[in-house]
């Protein structure tokens, strides 16, 4: 047995039979989480510990028998494994899997901005752990990046089912009527209303507009303020806050946080589908790599992420090559028509300048200046001056993307 001093849990020494604690991870008001080790089988563990002013609010002690309840009944690689639950000396613990590394929010603030493969990567492990759970009957309601592990060998798993639901279990009084995280809340868990597998989805696109910009729309001054714009804002899509996010990504996210959930995708699942049929996912050696290697190259694990071009581009793409065989035939006609011309047309083609933004697309048509006839008596003409200014016509394409993204603290209330 081991013994710490804890000022968090009641100002006594706490002692959990057949754990040695090595030290406190992280404090709140209702939990303490300690990593310790597990001595008969000789595995590092974190101890979830409740409170001891909390061990009389059975509400409370029974939530944490239904985290451990709901996470025994899941085995899955992206979910945090449940160890053992149980009373020691009065304290209620949980003791589960130790993932040596980061929890996301901590992991965007140290590596922002994260390279859009390791993105995809680990946005495909959370949608896994997340279709297991809702095919389990879980719903999460809490799905937020300091509630998600990555490990130090490449491993993405989602934690803390505190606030979790499933289908055959009886509901439990819920204070206030709302529970979860403000900044990362469905509207209609902000609203305190039924909640089905759409509502984690939200809060998963949330998650993943977070990776992307490090920003989150809805995180507002406090809880209420927070609540507001979750109900009323409109986000920003992707592309216009990072210009290498894919077309397909950036409207996936805008669905999954569309205010009405009929209106998101349905489920993890479809997400997944609709996924593979628009990118290659790498594996795991991606975030592998950018781990030991965040400054380097590496992070596409050696190999080459190619991204299935979205209809949209495919569009551009077509109307571009059109434009480009009109301009190629009247510069064949203008120098077909200038032997029989006493007065030369010239034609001038600008490239873009190598500072512009890498998929702007700017095609000037330019207007061809008179040239002033030269006096009869004038042996040889003198050379043209040119100087024609580029003018944008009717005939100008230009795309554009906005490559700011304001960083914002992502703590939530």
């Amino acid at each position: 047995m081991a013994a710490i001093s804890s000022k968090g849990l009641g100002n006594r020494f706490v002692k959990i039979a057949n754990y040695t604690i090595q030290k406190e991870l992280s404090r709140g008001p209702i939990t303490t989480v300690f990593l310790a080790t597990q001595t008969a089988l000789e595995r590092s563990v974190l101890l979830k510990i409740l409170n001891v002013q909390w061990k009389g609010e059975k509400d409370l002690v029974e939530r944490f028998h239904r985290e451990a309840k709901i996470c025994a009944r899941l085995k899955h690689p992206n979910l945090v494994n449940i160890f053992d639950f149980g009373t020691s000396e009065n304290s209620f613990y949980l003791a589960m899997e130790y993932v040596e590394g980061w929890n996301l929010a901590d992991f965007i603030k140290k590596n922002h901005p994260l390279p859009i493969p390791v993105i995809l990567f680990i946005f495909n492990e959370l949608l896994k752990g997340i279709e297991y759970a809702h095919a389990s009957g879980v719903i999460h309601r809490d799905i937020k990046a300091a509630n998600i592990m990555i490990g130090k060998e490449g491993t993405v798993k989602i934690s803390d089912f505190g606030l979790a639901t499933i289908a055959d279990f009886p509901a439990l009084t819920e204070m206030g009527g709302t529970v979860g995280t403000p900044a990362y809340m469905s509207p209609e868990q902000a609203q305190g209303k039924k909640l089905d597998a759409t509502s984690d989805l939200f809060s998963f696109g949330i998650t993943i507009y977070e990776m992307v910009v490090s920003e989150n729309p809805f995180l507002g001054e406090n809880f209420a303020d927070s609540i507001q714009l979750t109900l009323n804002k409109k986000q920003t899509p992707l592309v216009k806050k990072r210009v290498d996010t894919p077309d397909w990504l950036s409207d996936l996210i805008q669905k999954l946080l569309e205010k009405n959930p009929q209106k998101r995708v349905p489920s993890a699942a479809d997400v997944i589908r609709q996924t593979k049929s628009r990118a290659e996912i790498p594996d795991n050696s991606v975030l592998v790599n950018f781990i030991n290697d965040p400054a380097g190259n590496s992070s596409d694990g050696g190999k080459k992420i190619l991204r299935k071009t979205s209809s949209k581009n495919r569009v551009v793409y077509a109307l571009l090559s059109i434009l480009a065989a009109i301009v190629t035939i009247t510069l064949l006609i203008n120098q077909s028509n200038s032997s029989n011309n006493s007065t030369s047309n010239n034609v001038a083609f600008h490239a873009p300048e190598e500072n512009m933004v890498s998929d702007s697309i700017q095609i000037m048509n330019e207007q061809t200046p008179e040239i002033k006839s030269q006096q009869a008596d004038t042996a040889n003409p003198s050379p043209v001056e040119q100087g024609p200014k580029i003018q944008k016509n009717s005939d100008s394409v230009i795309a554009m993307k906005n490559d700011e993204y304001p960083e914002k603290d992502p703590n939530t209330v």
